[in-house]
């Protein structure tokens, strides 16, 4: 086995490249690493009569934290052993002598000790690499969360006095009447609309993050939360040429925060119009099954892939290409859907649309 070291180093380091097991380019030593010290501790375990030793685990681990160090996965580890497996076996049947069943045996057995040995390391290294990657997330996450709490807080005042004097403006040039005075102020005030729509959605963010959000549970009708989210969310419908419709909603009180509720509804509506094609139609519905309400907001839009259905109420998420929107509306209705009490969920295909439901506990 000694003297066969210097072709099975060659057979591996050929094999290795054929069949492209290394991530990058690799130097030849850098493919070699300890592989002729490990063949030595293979010699000295076939002349001794053992499977492993000391020696050759810390070797094999090593070479494991090597591997991870320059890319490779388990796959390729296991690999580039099964590779080394035939190198060995094929270089002794070369030499015309054929291995007892017993030193077969032991040569298996100890690559498959060295294997252990080197896949444990390179999943520790893998894991702990993991480990320092999701603190690093969590921490900039926390860090970019108490910014976006600090930030909202000291802009929204600025942002009332800007709207205020906005108004006053608009009063002021009323009797001027010249469009593109009109337009100006209109898209000021729109814009300042959107702007304190943004800060209160960080601010929502900010609170259930925190803990911070507290809900107000009374009774009111399911019927008449459906008419109020349909009412509000007319305008809006109209504008994009979308027919709000109601299903039938069974008599019943719900016990809930009801501007909260609302907010839920306001967001998975705005959301149903606006993927909603020309012409189309968004349904409202609301159903009752023992302790709890289910509400229900169906468009026939272009419909979610099953991939990114698990994504959609994370926090900033935006979908595919679409990047309107602040990618906080599903995050922060989930959390006030969890807040009463319920879950929020959707059902979609691709080409069909989407049904968003969430459930609210009965009075």
């Amino acid at each position: 086995m000694r003297s066969l070291s210097p072709k099975i180093v060659e057979r591996f380091v050929r094999e290795v490249r054929a069949q492209d097991v290394p991530p990058r380019p690799m130097t030849r030593e850098e493919v070699v690493d300890s592989l002729r010290q490990y063949l030595g501790e293979l010699a000295d375990a076939l002349e001794q009569g053992t499977t492993k030793d000391p020696c050759c685990a810390k070797t094999a681990a090593k070479h494991g934290g090597q591997r991870w160090h320059v890319g490779y996965d388990l796959r390729g580890l296991l690999v580039e052993y099964g590779i080394l497996r035939e190198a060995i076996l094929t270089e002794i049947e070369a030499t015309g002598e054929i291995p007892t069943a017993r030193e077969f045996d032991r040569i298996l057995q100890f690559l498959n000790a060295g294997l252990s040995d080197g896949a444990e390391e390179l999943m520790k290294k893998t894991t702990l690499e993991l480990e320092r990657a999701l603190a690093q997330a969590q921490l900039a996450t926390e860090a970019r969360e108490d910014v976006l709490s600090v930030v909202s807080h000291d802009l929204r005042g600025p942002l009332h006095v800007l709207y205020g004097s906005t108004k006053l403006l608009s009063e002021q040039v009323s009797a001027v009447q010249t469009p593109e005075v009109v337009r100006s102020t209109d898209r000021i005030e729109r814009a300042v609309h959107n702007m304190d729509r943004l800060i209160g959605s960080l601010l929502d963010l900010a609170r259930l993050k925190s803990g911070e959000m507290s809900i107000q549970p009374e009774d009111h009708s399911a019927s008449e939360l459906i008419r109020d989210a349909v009412e509000s969310a007319t305008p809006l419908a109209e504008a994009r040429t979308i027919e709000l419709k109601m299903s039938a909603v069974p008599q019943g009180m719900v016990r809930c925060d009801r501007a909260r509720v609302l907010q839920v509804l306001a967001n998975l509506i705005g959301n149903a119009i606006k993927f909603s094609p020309p012409e189309g139609t968004v349904t409202l519905g609301c159903s009752r099954d023992g302790a709890m309400w289910t509400f229900s907001v169906e468009d026939r839009g272009p419909g979610i892939p099953p991939d990114r259905q698990p994504l959609i109420f994370d926090r900033f998420w935006h979908g595919g290409h679409q990047r309107s929107g602040t990618g906080l509306g599903l995050s922060i209705a989930r959390g006030l859907v969890e807040l009463h009490g319920g879950r929020i969920w959707v059902d979609s295909q691709v080409g069909r649309g989407s049904t968003f439901n969430f459930t609210i506990p009965t009075s």
